[in-house]
């Protein structure tokens, strides 16, 4: 009987000021490409909203549309396994919600 460990990253997508969201974006990028070099089997996005870049509330994150950053993800790796550990259901509409997800 083997056995095989699956390690997954989780990726929050904080970005540290100073950083431009399209530097944050390049640097989640080549986080999850780490990550598959790595040997890591998966990462992990969790939905955040509400958080500003000057650090006025909240910590910023890139991750607002999970679904999206996930398939900018899958277009720049070629086989580690994407998952969304949150997904906040209600601020959504369920017909795009289904839609997003199948």
């Amino acid at each position: 009987m083997s056995s095989t460990l699956h390690i997954g990253l989780s990726m929050e997508c904080d970005y540290r000021h100073g950083l431009t969201q399209s530097e944050a974006f390049d640097e989640a990028f080549s986080t999850a490409n780490l990550a598959e070099e790595q040997g890591f089997t998966g990462v992990w996005l969790a939905e955040r909203h509400f958080a500003t870049p000057d650090r006025t509330a909240g910590v910023p994150s890139i991750v607002s549309a999970p679904l999206i950053l996930a398939t900018a993800i899958a277009g720049r790796t070629s086989h580690i396994r994407i998952g969304i550990g949150v997904l906040v259901l209600p601020l959504g509409h369920p017909i795009r919600m289904a839609e997003e997800v199948a």
